[in-house]
């Protein structure tokens, strides 16, 4: 099978996901609306990212309303352009329910964020695209890094129910790809990478940072497993997930309500 002309962190992450979900996607090029989780965690990039984007040349947070209200727009405007996969208890309660409390929770995890960490942070850089090459891997690379602070802090924004650990951030194959894309353009490793952590809850949002470092060990680690993604790709060999990952439901994929390989009746 002929392969991608260009590999991101997302078709590498996937592939060792569910081999599956890879295929679907990125062989039979057949695209799912994403469900409310990946709707919220969008909206809430757009509104820290409509805050950084000013902040590179003023220096001062927007006000609290103005990124609340660009976090809303934000929800709306991906709705309207890729609609929304419910999972059947979320078409039970009901789609303006369901949207609605999604767009309430969105709103509280940028104001947690805006009030407990942007506060502290100046960018150098946001939502960064950037293309390299990396030893070993003969396809070009592309990352799109959150955030890069002045302090050459590199930064991926993560909402959700869970908040990453420090095991977590020490083992993350994303940060490394971050990582590795920084010095492709700088020609210096970062001085950290960090998770900014941003939870819902029912007293409110949460929000945590959680730091590590990158080293050329890591790099070839990632490199090991790109490399592996790659031959299998090339091979047609598309594994599923394990049946029981929690990614393996109707609420993180897409495709499971019409997977072979999902159990019907799963939530």
């Amino acid at each position: 099978m002929p392969l991608p002309d260009h590999i991101s962190p997302s078709q590498i992450l996937m592939y060792f996901r569910c081999g599956e979900q890879y295929r679907r996607r990125y062989v039979e090029g057949e695209k799912k609306p994403p469900g409310i989780k990946a709707i919220c965690g969008k909206a809430v990039h757009y509104g820290t990212e409509v805050n950084y984007t000013q902040k590179l040349t003023t220096r001062e947070n927007l006000p609290l309303a103005t990124v609340k209200a660009a976090t809303a727009d934000g929800f709306d405007a991906s709705i309207n352009e890729t609609g929304v996969d419910l999972t059947n208890e979320e078409e039970g309660r009901g789609l303006a329910i369901t949207l609605g409390g999604a767009k309430d929770a969105a709103v509280a995890m940028a104001e947690a964020y805006h009030t407990k960490i942007a506060t502290s942070i100046q960018p150098l850089m946001v939502e960064k695209e950037i293309t390299f090459t990396t030893d070993g891997v003969g396809k070009k690379l592309t990352g799109r890094v959150d955030l890069v602070t002045e302090d050459e802090v590199v930064c991926d924004i993560k909402t959700g129910a869970r908040a990453r650990s420090e095991t977590d951030a020490q083992r993350d194959l994303q940060l490394t790809w971050y990582s590795v894309a920084y010095r492709a353009l700088t020609g210096n490793r970062p001085k950290a990478v960090e998770f900014h952590n941003i939870n819902p809850g029912k007293l409110g949002a949460k929000t945590s940072i959680v730091r590590s470092t990158r080293t050329a060990q890591d790099e070839e680690i990632l490199g090991n497993y790109i490399q592996t993604a790659l031959i299998g790709i090339a091979r047609d060999f598309f594994p599923p997930a394990n049946p029981q990952s929690f990614w393996c439901s109707q609420k993180y994929c897409g495709y499971a309500k019409t997977c072979k390989f999902f159990t019907k009746g799963v939530k």
